[in-house]
């Protein structure tokens, strides 16, 4: 589970992660969290999803790093 600090920005997450020993920013979109992993939609709701669905949420951001995409590295419902 991720521990570190997260950042709200107008529904989204952000936190910084490091992928292929550099460091990213990730977003995690408001509609993912809600839509893919049920957040009511609150700050601590968000929160809860995003640390409980880490693990999904960082292979996506890794297969994005891989692929080339740059930070912000955004994570939408559609990726899932």
């Amino acid at each position: 589970m991720f521990e570190g600090p997260l950042q709200h920005v107008e529904g989204d997450v952000f936190f910084d992660y490091q992928i292929g020993g550099r460091a990213h920013r990730i977003q995690v979109m408001r509609d993912c969290l809600v839509n893919v992993f049920q957040s009511d939609g609150t700050r601590e709701g968000n929160e809860v999803v995003l640390r409980q669905n880490f693990e999904q949420i960082l292979r996506v951001a890794a297969d994005k790093v891989g692929r080339g995409v740059f930070s912000p590295i955004q994570i939408r419902s559609a990726d899932f």
